[in-house]
């Protein structure tokens, strides 16, 4: 096995981690840092969509598809 698609793996699979179970906390921090950011940034088409009342619902869905992910990036690496 290679290291780099194991490392890769981990990454994702722990921010699909952090996404699936914390939804709520990560829709916080990217809402923090949109707010951060200078008002013409602000005003870019589709920069609001961290503000969305479904964004954690997203966010969860979206960590479970990055879990899935990081089990077959793994899958690869121990299969070539």
């Amino acid at each position: 096995m290679t290291v780099a698609p194991i490392f890769i793996a981990t990454i994702v699979g722990g921010t699909g981690v952090a996404c699936a179970v914390w939804p709520l906390r990560a829709v916080t921090l990217c809402r923090w840092f949109h707010r951060k950011k200078p008002q013409w940034v602000q005003d870019l088409p589709g920069a609001d969509l961290v503000m969305r009342p479904w964004m954690p619902t997203y966010f969860r869905i979206m960590g479970i598809v990055f879990c899935l992910l990081s089990v077959v990036l793994v899958w690869i690496a121990a299969t070539r």
